[in-house]
């Protein structure tokens, strides 16, 4: 790469090169039988530079032709929009532990036995469908560019999801693991997700009204995309966020601490430099309830001529630029456990997943969503799953009525997130 670099030099005033290797291996199981493992190897390199004040892009699987690569460039660049940023120059002295070595070495046996004897479990139990997804996976990245940078990163991941499905309605409880290394379902967790599914054997509508509603991380994470969205650049460049003028102003509940913290390696895809070669850093979207910023890539950065927050990552594969995106975002814990909310709700609802999550303006903030698996509770206690109901409302009303956040996170994709417990969500059921 190092002598393709040089090459490129003659041609343009900046280049980048972005180098992607990712092995991973999946296996479905349907109705607690291995029904199909995928095995997937992918890797390519991307290829950005400025020519005359304009950018050029082009990517390839592998490089055989040097010479076509570089008058795609030349092509590319030549109607390219303007560059309003430089590649950067950086050398990060410091290291992150995102990779396990036994990864590779993984005994898959050991991983189906360790399922197997949780289906088991559950059997025992309940009669439910039980489905299950494992994967591993590898990626390794290198970017270097024209003004010294030369980075790279190797990481790690595992995870694990258990579904227990009910056998007379489209709805399910799911357990999973997401992390860098190999680990087992956690026996309590199961029991709980076991517990919690009795407890919903009857279905209820509830009545129209406002309740307290408890928010699973995934809820959360569908939700809180509506801030993200609001805090993109591009927002913020056309003019049309909601959080526009809102700069150290309270947005949220004071109980509300939303974080970036791409560099905590105890999470899998922990990451030391974007895919532009800028450093990342941890940094407050939201502190107790009050908006701190929003989240840049090199390009933004230059149109709004603010700080780099290396958020840029080729979100949609090296077939597009890196583009902003804050994937290893985080909310700050409370002090109650999820139990502990559940025994302080009289009438109200607990909700593990939402149906047409992206429904609403979602700019402005607005949802409008059915609940997928969910459950009513009273006096306390779990007494039916939920049905034909529907919540709606906006985040910066419904994010400003916290009554308690949960005392743990849970790994959601990239993200660690707890459950939150809100007052007065509007929900739609009997009239």
């Amino acid at each position: 790469m190092e002598k393709l670099l040089k090459k490129l030099k003659n041609y343009c005033d900046q280049a980048e090169i972005y180098v992607t290797h990712e092995q991973s291996e999946c296996t479905h199981i349907i109705d607690k039988k291995i029904k199909k493992t995928d095995l997937n190897i992918l890797s390519g390199t991307a290829i950005r530079f400025i020519r005359n004040g304009k950018i050029g892009f082009t990517y390839t699987r592998n490089i055989l032709d040097e010479e076509k690569l570089i008058k795609q460039l030349l092509i590319s660049a030549e109607n390219g929009v303007k560059a309003e940023f430089d590649f950067p120059s950086t050398v990060i002295d410091k290291a992150i532990d995102s990779y396990d070595t036994e990864i590779e070495n993984t005994d898959k046996n050991a991983i189906f036995d360790d399922m197997n004897e949780k289906y088991e479990m559950i059997d025992k139990q309940i009669d439910a469908q039980i489905h299950g997804y494992m994967a591993t996976g590898v990626s390794e990245t290198r970017i270097l560019n024209t003004s010294g940078t030369d980075l790279y990163q190797k990481s790690s991941e595992y995870y694990n999801a258990i579904m227990i499905g009910y056998t007379d309605r489209n709805s399910s409880l799911d357990s999973y693991i997401y992390t860098k290394k190999y680990q087992t379902h956690n026996k309590d967790d199961i029991q709980k997700k076991i517990n919690l599914f009795k407890s919903g054997m009857d279905m209820k509508t509830p009545r129209t009204g406002r309740y307290p509603v408890i928010f699973s991380p995934l809820c959360i994470s569908e939700l809180l995309n509506r801030f993200i969205i609001a805090a993109h650049p591009a927002s913020f460049y056309s003019k049309t966020t909601p959080l526009m003028n809102a700069m150290n102003s309270r947005i949220f509940s004071e109980k509300l601490t939303i974080f970036q913290q791409p560099k905590n390696d105890s999470n899998p895809g922990a990451r030391l430099f974007d895919d532009e070669g800028v450093e990342c850093r941890d940094m407050n979207f939201v502190e107790d309830g009050i908006f701190k910023g929003f989240y840049t890539n090199l390009n933004f950065a230059g149109k709004l001529q603010t700080e780099k927050t290396g958020n840029g990552f080729r979100s949609y594969g090296i077939e597009h630029p890196p583009v902003p995106t804050l994937s290893h975002l985080a909310v700050k814990t409370g002090e109650k456990s999820l139990e502990a909310m559940i025994e302080s709700i009289e009438d109200g609802l607990i909700v593990f997943n939402l149906l047409g999550g992206h429904s609403g303006n979602v700019l402005a903030g607005e949802f409008s969503v059915g609940v997928g698996t969910g459950f009513y509770i009273k006096n306390g206690k779990v007494i039916a799953s939920v049905k034909d109901c529907m919540l709606a409302g906006n985040i910066y009303q419904v994010f400003d009525q916290i009554r308690e956040i949960e005392d743990r996170g849970l790994q959601v994709g990239s993200s660690i997130l707890p459950s939150i417990l809100f007052d007065n969500i509007s929900v739609s059921g009997i009239d």
